[in-house]
């Protein structure tokens, strides 16, 4: 299951943009460009019960090209920009943006996955695709991104990414994923419990007994965490437990 996860991170092609000047457009205009092809390969996408599965792969594929051709502009929106299927999140400072989305590839099931933009510290735009290695051998990361935290530690700062997804119609969890930049590189960082760069909560919705199990949340610039923690049947307790941040890592 997801909780048992080993994870590994995969380069799958990292895009490098230099100046912004990319071409003769305006940046209005490559704005409106950008939106018209997002919507013209969600709207492929969406109708994927009408496609043969390699139809459906290769317009995922032109979908991570197009977020790789406009990432200068993806990291210099907001999280209030929308695109139908595609979930934004951006970092406080503006050198982090995730985006994610279901690539229908799942059938029944729904498979996310999700590329991350950062800044160097030239200034410099470089994606990637993060990639899971799952004992269900499973590539995608299955979860889409709702937020980043910023948390300054020390002379570096880490980027909490938050997000949810669903292992089944009663399995729901989130996780907390950390990362820095080093050497301009997006690396993993591990600062949780166990020298983990993640934090999971699951929980049986089944064994809540209608309780609404609230998010993860950082508090005081990120100095505190609490998290929900588990019954013993798997369901949600209504108890919330926390980790303190010491020396750059969670305890």
């Amino acid at each position: 299951m997801k909780g048992k996860v080993l994870v590994f991170f995969i380069l799958i092609g990292t895009f490098v943009a230099g100046s912004p000047a990319i071409s003769q457009q305006t940046a209005k205009e490559r704005r409106a460009e950008m939106g018209r092809l997002i919507a013209k390969h969600f709207g492929v996408i969406e109708n994927s019960a009408n496609m043969q599965y390699d139809q459906l792969e290769a317009e995922n594929e032109k979908l991570k090209e197009t977020l790789e051709r406009f990432r200068v502009e993806l990291i210099r929106g907001k999280d209030s920009f929308r695109y139908k299927g595609l979930y934004l999140a951006h970092s406080t400072d503006n050198k982090l943006c995730i985006a994610s989305w279901d690539t229908k590839l799942g059938g029944t099931m729904v498979d996310f996955t999700t590329m991350a933009i950062h800044r160097t510290a030239s200034g410099q735009v470089k994606s990637r695709v993060i990639v899971d290695s799952t004992d269900d051998n499973v590539g995608n990361t299955l979860m889409h991104y709702d937020k980043i935290y910023s948390v300054k530690t020390g002379n570096k700062t880490l980027y909490l990414c938050h997000g949810f997804g669903q292992g089944s119609s009663s399995l729901a969890w989130q996780e907390l994923w950390a990362y820095t930049i080093v050497k301009n590189e997006l690396v993993n960082a591990e600062i949780f419990p166990g020298e983990k760069a993640n934090l999971f909560i699951e929980f049986d919705t089944q064994k809540s007994k209608g309780k609404t199990v609230p998010p993860i949340q950082l508090m005081e610039n990120g100095q505190r965490l609490s998290y929900p923690i588990a019954d013993e049947k798997g369901g949600y307790s209504g108890k919330m437990g926390m980790l303190i941040l010491r020396d750059g890592v969670y305890n």
